[in-house]
C-alpha cells in the first residue's frame, strides 16, 4: 500500500505558511501559491475571477505576450479562482524553481492593470460566463438535477455575471489585489525532491520577500463564510425537480484540504424542510 504523503507545515516569517513534502519519485517539483481571497470577499460578484486573469496580462517588464512566452517554459502552469481563495500552480524543473517564483512575482507585483487591459481581459471572461451557461442549459441531458445545482450555484457565484463583470473598473482591480496578495496572507504548498531547507530559501529570497508585508493583517478563517453570510446559506432553497436544497456549511477541521472540498456538506430537504438525504460531495 502506498504511503500517504504528509506535508510538514512552516511558519514563514509575520504570518506566511508553507506545506512541505518531499517527492522521491521525480525530479519535478509541484508548486501552488494560495491567497485566501476567493469570491467570498469581493465587494463585486466576478472581481476576485477578473483579478486573477489581469495578473497576466502585461508588466511594467513584459508584454503579455512576452509573460505568455515565460509561461510556456514551465511544464504545467495555471491559475484558478474558488469561493475559499486565488491559486497559482505549476510543475517545474527543480532548475526551473526560481525561473517560476520570479515570473509570478513580477505578475503580482508589477501587472500594469489598465483600463485597456481590462477591456480587452474583460471580454475572455464574459466568453467564460457564456460558455457555462450553454453548457448548463442543457438539463435534459443530466440526471442529477442537485449536482447540476450545486456546481451552477458555485461558478455563478465566482465567475459572476455579465451585469456584475462589465460593471468592474480597473481601481477594483488594483484596490483588490494590493489587499490581499500580501506575503502575510499566503500558503504556499511545495512537493519537491529538493530539502526543505532548500525550497525555504528559494521561497524567501525569490517571492516571498518581494512581497509586501500589511502589519496587523488578520488572516481569514475558513468559516468566515458561514460568519459573513450565515443566514442566506442556512435559509435560502431553490425548487429542483420537486426538491428543495439547503446548503449547510460543514468544515472539515484538523486536516489540509483543497478549495473546493471545505465547503462540501450539502442537505437535501423536501418542501415540508424534512430532511431527505446528506452526503459530502467534492467541487473540482
Amino acid at each position: 500500500m502506498r504511503k500517504k504523503r504528509i506535508l510538514k507545515q512552516v511558519k514563514l516569517p509575520n504570518g506566511g505558511e508553507l506545506y512541505y513534502a518531499k517527492n522521491r519519485v521525480t525530479d519535478v517539483t509541484y508548486i501552488s501559491i494560495n491567497f485566501p481571497c476567493g469570491a467570498r470577499v469581493e465587494p463585486i460578484p466576478g472581481l476576485a475571477h477578473l483579478v486573477e486573469h489581469m495578473m497576466f496580462t502585461g508588466t511594467e517588464m513584459h508584454t503579455k505576450q512576452e509573460i505568455n512566452d515565460i509561461c510556456s517554459k514551465f511544464g504545467y502552469e495555471n491559475a484558478a479562482t474558488s469561493w475559499r481563495s486565488i491559486s497559482f500552480k505549476a510543475n517545474v524543473l527543480n532548475k526551473d524553481i526560481k525561473m517560476y517564483l520570479d515570473y509570478l512575482e513580477e505578475c503580482l507585483n508589477h501587472s500594469l492593470l489598465t483600463e485597456k487591459l481590462l477591456d480587452e481581459e474583460r471580454k475572455v471572461v464574459l466568453q467564460e460566463i457564456k460558455r457555462y451557461e450553454d453548457k448548463y442549459d442543457q438539463k435534459n441531458d443530466y440526471e442529477n438535477y442537485y449536482n447540476i445545482y450545486k456546481e451552477k450555484f458555485l461558478k455563478g457565484r465566482i465567475l459572476g455575471d455579465e451585469k456584475t463583470v462589465k460593471s468592474i473598473k480597473a481601481t477594483d482591480v488594483r484596490t483588490f489585489a494590493e489587499k490581499w496578495f500580501i506575503a502575510n496572507n499566503m500558503e504556499a504548498t511545495i512537493v519537491s525532491p529538493l530539502p526543505l531547507k532548500k525550497i525555504k530559501k528559494l521561497l524567501l529570497e525569490n517571492f516571498y520577500n518581494k512581497l509586501k508585508i500589511v502589519e496587523g493583517f488578520e488572516k481569514l478563517p475558513l468559516n468566515y463564510l458561514t460568519i459573513k453570510d450565515d443566514k442566506f446559506f442556512s435559509v435560502k432553497t431553490e425548487k429542483i425537480n420537486k426538491t428543495y436544497i439547503t446548503f449547510n456549511i460543514k468544515l472539515n477541521h484538523g486536516s489540509r484540504i483543497e478549495d473546493y472540498s471545505w465547503y462540501n456538506k450539502f442537505d437535501l430537504v423536501d418542501r415540508k424542510s424534512t430532511r431527505l438525504n446528506s452526503s459530502h460531495h467534492n467541487t473540482s
